[in-house]
């Protein structure tokens, strides 16, 4: 009989076990150098530090930098198994000592979490400290000069003050000819005051004076190329200051154009091109600006967005989103018709060009979740590189939920990572578990997670001393034994009846999974769904079906029964709040829920991530602590729909009944209001529409009565 053949292994499983063997290593030095440091530590009784230094040197052949560093572990002898514990490197270990206190602290209370730490972790750590020590105001400045002093010719540098004052001139001249000539409505369908004596000549004054700052631009920054293809906030800014002056000198503003980078508002009087050309003004002295800090205001780009749970999470860790993209109509339905004020996009990823996303250049983050479950593509790391790229945030994070199988997908996330940091992104790769927030599931979340270079600091996982631990009893409860007599009339049930072998049921049952954590929401497939199946059962519910409703008075038989779960339980198990509705059917809304990464964790990283952005700090347990967003809002966002003024409300309806737009307004300028009057109607129709049709699926389940 042939001898039998043994399979090799796959390459993901072969730099897997290498990965091991390292990790292994690693911790053997580090043990070694801290036995190191025990040793030199009783050489200090004998000698001072200046002799056991060059004792050091000179017999043991240790390195000047070597033996500092065992010096100066011999004065944290209380920190030494928390070294150890955390494999840092030697030259982390270095590093770590040479730092002054509060950044050593900063970095022990990381290394205590279990959080991994480098050497050039601890040198951004400092920079986030040096950093802290200027108001906003004064940094954003120092940064801005130096960015546009390198950006100069050597040549030109000395003269950037002058051309600083020549566009404090122009911007004068811009702010005179909104003051004269701008309606101050920005919903007027026409703002600007063409048919006014002076407009039209100040307009071209405008773009003369503007022409002639553009000259002085290129003489200085030659024809902005640099700053396109450069990284960082202030060349992202300084990208914005020379489109809209070229807007400014082509004379594309006002009523050719509007004073907005946005299509959508340019018959609108702005935000946009007098913001971005005072990037290159003259700054107010630093001194009169005041010291405090302000919270600063985010914004973020989200890619496959799903259900909204990392949306609901990062709205509330203070980000505000700039879009929300999404490739399957139900989701985006679904992102719609919960909060009406975000701007949801329908579109495959792989579809949106580059020329769209640089729309959303400069933004300060970028999430999303690069895995799909089902069809060709394995995950889209590619588009959301391709996003990073084009957009530049100042951080990304990627999440997924982790499978057994995706623990060794380690040449993927390593491609990834590579690619992410070639942008110029410190990326670093995390996991976190949702029972540790209040969820009542043993599910690890991974997080992909970049900083861009000239962002100072390190992203601490989200860390709670004392987890919030909320179980299936305490989470879902409520929702499962709905029927469930109060306990003060509870004497008053007959012995035996329907709603005693109902209560006695709830009391056990909540009694028996008091201490349960639920399994993975996402069904399995094969084999294991067996396994799955019979876990959820062990946990306290039947999970081949979702049904819409907990079980009645009437279905439960004895207190040995199982609950079917239910679509309202599977959300609040991820963490969803009551009241938002998912709009697929069956295992849409299961896979759109389980998929989703849960808002309270979302929010957890969101402000950790915001505190790398901003300095600020947060009491991390009281934040999560509080409602993750007010249940009166959904369905309406942050304010209800309404018809707004001044809008050709009767122009719009008549377009929409069918008549050709040229024909109702003949004026191709007006037109422009005119579509987006026609977008706000209909899009408050087709939320009507969804709120009318989902209370007659709530109210008449079994269709509409005769």
């Amino acid at each position: 009989m042939p001898p039998k053949r043994t399979r090799k292994p796959t390459p993901e499983k072969q730099v897997e076990a290498a990965a091991t063997e390292l990790s292994e290593i690693a911790a053997r030095i580090t043990d070694e150098y801290m036995k190191a440091a025990k040793v030199v530590g009783r050489m200090t009784t004998f000698a001072g530090t200046r002799e056991l230094r060059s004792l050091l040197v000179s017999r043991a052949g240790l390195a000047p930098e070597d033996a500092a560093a065992l010096l100066g572990l011999t004065r944290i002898p209380e920190r030494h198994e928390v070294i150890k514990d955390s494999k840092l490197s030697p030259g982390a270990i270095k590093a770590l000592v040479d730092a002054e206190d509060d950044v050593r602290e900063q970095v022990f209370r990381l290394l205590e979490r279990g959080q991994k730490v480098t050497a050039k972790d601890i040198a951004q750590i400092e920079a986030r400290s040096d950093a802290d020590l200027l108001s906003d105001t004064a940094r954003a400045e120092v940064d801005r000069m130096s960015f546009l002093t390198s950006m100069a010719t050597d040549a030109a540098s000395p003269s950037i003050a002058a051309f600083q004052e020549r566009v404090d001139q122009l911007a004068e001249l811009v702010q005179q000819f909104i003051g004269d000539y701008v309606e101050a409505n920005p919903e007027d369908w026409n703002p600007f005051r063409t048919d006014e004596a002076g407009y039209l000549w100040t307009h071209e004054e405008v773009s003369r004076t503007a022409t002639s700052v553009l000259q002085d631009f290129e003489r200085l920054f030659g024809d902005g190329a640099s700053a396109r293809t450069a990284m960082g906030t202030e060349a992202i800014k300084l990208w914005w200051a020379e489109k809209a002056l070229r807007r400014f000198a082509t004379g594309n503003f006002a009523h050719e154009g509007g004073l907005s980078f946005r299509e959508e508002d340019a018959g609108h009087t702005g935000p946009g091109l007098v913001e971005a050309l005072s990037y290159l003004g003259t700054p107010d002295p630093v001194d009169q600006q005041s010291a405090s800090h302000r919270p600063s205001h985010l914004r973020v780009l989200e890619l496959r967005a799903g259900g909204g749970g990392t949306a609901i999470g990062l709205m509330a860790a203070g980000f505000a989103h700039a879009a929300l993209y999404e490739s399957v109509l139900k989701r985006v339905k679904t992102l719609r018709f919960n909060w009406p004020d975000w701007d949801v996009r329908h579109a495959d990823l792989a579809d949106v060009s580059e020329s769209e996303f640089e729309q959303y250049r400069g933004v300060d983050l970028v999430a999303g979740n690069p895995f799909v479950r089902k069809g060709a593509a394995k995950n889209r790391f590619r588009e959301m590189t391709t996003a990073v790229r084009t957009i530049s945030p100042r951080a990304f994070v990627f999440e997924a939920a982790i499978k057994q199988k995706q623990k060794s997908r380690e040449l993927t996330f390593a491609a990834a990572e590579t690619a992410l940091s070639e942008l110029g992104y410190r990326v670093s790769r995390h996991l976190i578990n949702c029972k540790d927030f209040g969820l009542p599931q043993d599910r690890e979340r991974m997080f992909i997670v970049g900083l861009r270079n000239d962002v100072p600091g390190v992203f601490a996982v989200p860390h709670l001393e004392k987890p919030i631990i909320r179980t299936v009893s305490r989470a879902l409860g409520p929702s499962i034994v709905r029927h469930l007599t109060p306990e003060n009339v509870r004497a008053n049930i007959e012995k035996d009846s329907q709603q005693d072998i109902y209560n006695r049921w709830a009391g056990y049952w909540l009694h028996l999974h008091m201490r349960h954590i639920l399994p993975t929401i996402v069904s399995q497939d094969g084999e294991a769904r067996e396994e799955w199946i019979r876990s959820w059962k062990e946990k306290g519910f039947r999970i081949t079906k979702i049904r819409d409703t907990p079980p009645a008075v009437h279905e439960v038989n004895s207190i040995d029964f199982v609950p079917e779960m239910t679509f309202e339980a599977l959300a609040l198990a991820q963490g969803y709040p009551a009241g938002w509705k998912f709009l697929a059917s069956g295992e849409g809304n299961v896979s759109m829920i389980g998929e989703s990464l849960p808002p309270v964790v979302a929010k957890a990283v969101g402000l950790a991530l915001r505190t790398c952005l901003t300095g600020e700090e947060f009491d991390l347990r009281k934040s999560l602590l509080e409602p993750i967003i007010d249940p009166e809002r959904i369905g309406k966002g942050n304010r209800r729909l309404r018809t707004r003024r001044n809008l050709p409300v009767d122009m719009a309806t008549r377009v929409l009944t069918g008549e050709p737009i040229d024909v109702v307004q003949r004026n191709h300028m007006r037109r422009k209001i005119l579509k987006y009057t026609i977008a706000v109607i209909e899009s408050y129709r087709a939320h009507e529409e969804q709120v009318e049709t989902h209370w007659e699926e709530t109210l008449f389940p079994d269709g509409l009565p005769d």
